[in-house]
C-alpha cells in the first residue's frame, strides 16, 4: 500500500500507480455488467441488477426467517447490517484496488 504524502509528486505518484493496476488487471476487454450500469448507464447503484439480486436475496432470508421469534429477526438483520458494513471499502481502499 502507498502512503499519500501532502505534495503533487505523491498524488502524481498514486495515479500512476491506480492506472498501472487497472492496466495489468485488464483482462482482454472484460467489462462487469454493473460497470457498464454505473458508468456507461449512468444508473444509481440502488438500482443495478446486482443491487436488486442482494434486495431479493435478503427479502428470502427475511421471509425463510419469519417463523422466528421477533428478537430472533431482530439479531439476524443486525448480523446481516454488520455483514454489510464490513463490505464497504474507504476510498483510499478502493483507489487502490481497481482493477
Amino acid at each position: 500500500m502507498t502512503a499519500l504524502l501532502n505534495t503533487q509528486d505523491s498524488a502524481l505518484d498514486l495515479i500512476k500507480l491506480i492506472l498501472k493496476r487497472r492496466a495489468d488487471s485488464h483482462v482482454d476487454g472484460v467489462v462487469l455488467t454493473i460497470q457498464k450500469q454505473l458508468v456507461d448507464k449512468r444508473m444509481k447503484l440502488k438500482h443495478t441488477d446486482a443491487a436488486q439480486e442482494l434486495r431479493r436475496k435478503v427479502d428470502k432470508l427475511l421471509k425463510e426467517s419469519g417463523s422466528n421469534s421477533s428478537q430472533e429477526r431482530k439479531e439476524h438483520l443486525k448480523n446481516l447490517a454488520a455483514k454489510a458494513a464490513e463490505l464497504r471499502l474507504s476510498l483510499s481502499t478502493r483507489f487502490l484496488c481497481l482493477s
